[in-house]
């Protein structure tokens, strides 16, 4: 019997995995037959570059393998690794490919032809949530990843860890109930947690970890961060969001199995839990936290989204900066009376005004809530103008890239 081998990615990103339309009309993840002899690794690269032109970070450790007969004398084994996209533009090799898409998981189920690569892509999204990066101390990421619970980092070693608070106008708190079947701390109470998977942020971990586990979807400049501490022992970071909003329990869906019950609770009552060991034991939020962090205010950043600013620029594009030597590439300046978190004026990034200038008029499209600094800054271009969080990432990364960030919208 002849036998054949193709071996392709399946690329998640986030909450979406890359899929192309083949000119027959099938639908499934990029792939094609091993050339000389390449090995499997190279034959997946180099495929997802043809068909998608996307390069991509195959990871080895997570290989996915089936067999089938597409002729009765012909068996057939096709291999795929687990993906990330590291650059290039999506672009389909029209001899073979109809279209790329980046699809959501939920729809790429629905598209998806055949039953296996539904299978594959399952299994996939599993291992794809089990995978961290790998932090320094100083919260940069460093580039390495990690399994989890079947890796130990090392000293000066860190995941990233998110809990999310929410507090109604009463100044309560919701607090949720885990399932009994949970191996750790089953029918114990605490607030949203999860781990930071590869590739997020702390922002979308948390949004995400509200919208799987309660089924409660948040626009995402309304969480605010509180807190964000370092744990030698655990070998985590941990950052708490919290956001005040009034929600009708009705609206909760236990959507994962993984929580039970939920219900608001008033201070006295979350702090006599605490004490009586119903809540979590790593959920170390005690009564000067609780406090605190429902007086927490969002910072004055978010209040230009989408309004028009006045910018005054100091630092003109292909000035030098006076004491790090760092060139701007773009104009940058401040918005005059205003007092951003770190007690000076407001900050602006200048995108869209390719010419030194001594001011800029624009729509604030974007702010970059720095996560290990008070000092956010306001993105601002031309009226009408957009751009994207991967360019608004490039044409800042000359400043932004000493910082752990997130782009808010």
């Amino acid at each position: 019997m002849k036998q054949e081998k193709s071996c392709g990615c399946i690329v998640l990103d986030k909450r979406t995995v890359l899929l192309i339309k083949h000119n027959s009309g099938h639908w499934d993840f990029p792939k094609g037959h091993v050339e000389g002899e390449e090995s499997e690794v190279e034959t997946a690269i180099r495929e997802v570059k043809e068909e998608t032109g996307l390069d991509v970070h195959v990871q080895k450790k997570h290989r996915y393998a089936t067999r089938y007969m597409p002729k009765s004398d012909v068996e057939k084994e096709v291999v795929f690794f687990l993906a990330k996209k590291k650059k290039g533009i999506e672009l389909p090799q029209m001899e073979e490919v109809e279209k790329v898409e980046w699809v959501t998981w939920e729809e790429a189920f629905e598209k998806i032809t055949f039953d296996s690569s539904k299978e594959l892509l399952r299994q996939a999204i599993h291992d794809y949530q089990e995978i961290w990066d790998i932090y320094n101390e100083k919260r940069e990421r460093t580039g390495r990843t990690c399994i989890r619970g079947k890796e130990e980092l090392e000293e000066g070693e860190y995941h990233l860890v998110v809990q999310g608070v929410l507090f109604n106008s009463k100044g309560e708190i919701l607090i949720t109930k885990r399932s009994p079947k949970k191996k750790k701390h089953p029918g114990l109470w605490e607030a949203t947690r999860g781990s930071v998977i590869q590739g997020e942020t702390s922002l979308e971990a948390i949004c995400r970890e509200w919208k799987e586990e309660l089924g409660l979807v948040f626009d995402n400049f309304e969480p605010i961060l509180y807190s964000t501490k370092k744990y030698d022992d655990r070998r985590y970071i941990k950052d708490i969001w919290v956001i005040r909003k009034d929600l009708d329990l009705h609206a909760i869906n236990f959507r994962d199995g993984e929580v039970v019950d939920a219900k608001w609770v008033d201070q006295e009552t979350y702090l006599a839990m605490q004490q009586e060991g119903q809540i979590v034991p790593t959920m170390d939020f005690g009564k000067a936290e609780y406090q605190a962090a429902f007086a927490k205010k969002q910072r004055e950043s978010y209040a230009f989204l989408q309004k028009e600013v006045t910018v005054k620029v100091d630092r003109k594009m292909g000035s030098t900066h006076p004491c790090h030597q760092t060139i701007y590439p773009i104009n940058y300046g401040y918005i005059p009376n205003t007092k951003a978190a770190d007690g000076e004026e407001l900050d602006a990034y200048i995108l869209g005004v390719w010419e030194p200038v001594e001011e800029a008029k624009g729509v604030c499209i974007a702010i970059i809530h720095r996560l290990n600094d008070d000092d956010d800054k306001i993105v601002i271009a031309p009226k009408g103008k957009q751009y994207s969080n991967d360019a608004i990432r490039a044409l800042t990364e000359f400043q932004e890239q000493y910082f752990e960030s997130e782009i808010i919208r």
